[in-house]
């Protein structure tokens, strides 16, 4: 059959939770290695009518996701297309129905390096500043080799403590997660923070103030450590070990490393014989560079369909 007639069978159309097993399937094939219940917490998130699927004669063969962060800006992630259908134009059929949610706005996407030159004949640019790719990172790390900061830092940045979630208030949580991104996301924290086999752990001054936190989850492959944010490197290291040290001894994790936080560099460097960088992927947009956060307050962002 020809590549037009193959095309002209396929359905797009938003996608439904009950798809979730069909995604994951997609999402296997193209080395995507999230956990289903990841997946369902981006649906819900995104809402279902913003994640977009392609099918034919009842197979999922593609999919592409849309965030709408606000009326001018919006993040898009997931493409992907079974090896067999590609070339047969439904690419360009899922690329265009994402576009007509978009609309106006301001589009930005995690490429991996490959598409960087066909985005850009699309028309997308490589974003400038100081916040400009991702590395996939997986292996182990070896919490014996988590330094902790130095005097000077000590000075300037009191004491923290570790507390779980549920001992802190939501609220603050939400403030400071909203200070790193720029984008009020308060449902997307709700949901992420909730999902089933993760744990969320945060970090706390003396004076009660909220000065990072981490997520880490079991997932197929590894357990996924996304994201973690802090205002120092003690702060930073503290929530690295702790979150280590909910998983099982010398169990694997992956995560999507800021190469531009020199506390991630530092980890990376102490473990390099356990700990890879697999992969790159960088920013890129339609119009306008956004405010990104200052780098050095991000070890790892929380997934590639979201700014940070």
């Amino acid at each position: 059959m020809a590549a037009d007639d193959i095309s002209a069978d396929v359905i797009i159309r938003s996608a439904r939770q009950e798809d979730i097993p069909g995604i994951n399937c997609l999402a296997e094939e193209a080395q995507f290695f999230r956990s289903k219940e990841t997946l369902s917490a981006i649906m819900e998130y995104v809402g279902e009518e913003n994640f977009i699927v392609a099918e034919h004669l009842g197979q999922l063969i593609g999919c592409r996701v849309a965030v709408l962060l606000n009326e001018s800006t919006a993040f898009v992630g997931y493409f992907i297309v079974t090896k067999k259908y590609r070339g047969t134009k439904v690419a360009k059929r899922i690329a265009r129905r994402i576009l007509d949610i978009v609309g106006e706005r301001n589009l930005l996407l995690w490429s991996v390096v490959e598409r960087v030159h066909t985005n850009i004949k699309f028309g997308m640019k490589l974003a400038s500043g100081n916040f400009q790719s991702i590395m996939v990172c997986a292996g182990k790390i070896d919490i014996s080799k988590l330094r902790t900061c130095e005097e000077s830092e000590r000075a300037t940045h009191p004491p923290i403590k570790i507390l779980q979630k549920s001992d802190v208030d939501f609220d603050s949580l939400f403030a400071y997660d909203t200070s790193i991104h720029g984008f009020p996301r308060r449902k997307c924290l709700e949901i992420w923070l909730t999902k089933p086999t993760s744990t969320t752990l945060v970090a706390v001054a003396h004076d009660g103030a909220v000065k990072g936190y981490g997520v880490i989850q079991d997932a197929p492959h590894y357990f996924h450590l996304a994201p973690l944010y802090a205002e120092s490197s003690a702060a930073m290291i503290a929530l690295l070990k702790a979150l280590l040290e909910t998983i099982p001894e010398g169990a694997e994790v992956e995560f999507f490393e800021n190469p531009a936080c020199s506390t991630a560099a530092k980890v990376l460097q102490d473990n390099k014989n356990s700990l890879a960088q697999l992969s790159e992927m960088k920013l890129m947009l339609s119009k306008e560079n956004v405010v990104m956060p200052d780098p050095e307050r991000v070890f790892g962002v929380a997934h590639p369909i979201l700014p940070v």
